[in-house]
């Protein structure tokens, strides 16, 4: 048998970034990945950091979402000096066209309560739209700008984080699925895998559709 401070099943983005705020923190995590790093879910988005520009109601998510999102051109640097990896964060804004008057009913009310809270969001004409982004399809009626709305290579940042989990002093393995969860009454203290037991502190399951 042998042991963890924390198992983290799951070597995504939300797994890999798990771990490497417990290394920061001081903690030992094992990641335990099934196949790969970023081998699902978080190689397939789009990488967009999208806080604004879909948020219909101002809720404790969205404050959530902005704190998120204001940690990523520190979160890129540092990175880079742990890992050498560029995430590829970009400040590029995010458009959000609109082809009915429904929608643009819609994005225009998000325009304005968003920007009556003193965060940057903007309705564009089609002109303007089209100015901005030529490659908008004719027939547009406008658009919504959210321009702190950015975007990272998300495959990397999930290399990124592993790497430097693993330069903390934690660990990272892949092809490592885990079959069972160890219980000893109403705890969880370790997980199985096809080669071992290995016990932990604490386990989190990070493990997307699986």
């Amino acid at each position: 048998m042998t042991r963890a401070d924390v198992v983290v099943v799951g070597g995504g983005i939300i797994g890999c970034s798990i771990a490497f705020f417990l290394a920061k923190a001081g903690v030992h995590p094992l990641v335990l990945e099934r196949t790969a790093v970023a081998a699902e879910a978080s190689s397939g988005g789009a990488g967009l950091l999208s806080a604004q520009a879909h948020v219909d109601e101002d809720d404790p998510l969205f404050d959530l979402k902005l704190a998120s999102r204001a940690l990523y051109p520190a979160l890129a640097e540092e990175l880079r000096e742990r890992t050498a990896l560029d995430i590829e964060y970009r400040r590029i804004g995010h458009v959000v066209p609109v082809f009915s008057q429904d929608d643009a009913c819609a994005v225009h009310t998000r325009v304005a309560w968003q920007a009556a809270r003193g965060l940057p969001a903007h309705w564009l004409t089609a002109a303007e739209a089209a100015d901005l982004e030529p490659g908008l399809p004719a027939g547009i009626l406008g658009a919504g700008w959210f321009p702190e709305d950015n975007h990272i290579n998300n495959t990397t940042m999930t290399q990124a984080l592993a790497g430097a989990v693993t330069r903390l002093g934690g660990a990272v393995r892949v092809e490592c699925p885990v079959e069972d969860l160890v219980r000893e009454g109403d705890r969880i203290t370790g997980v199985r895998t096809a080669n071992e037991t290995i016990s932990a502190g604490e386990v989190v399951v990070a493990a997307g559709a699986w």
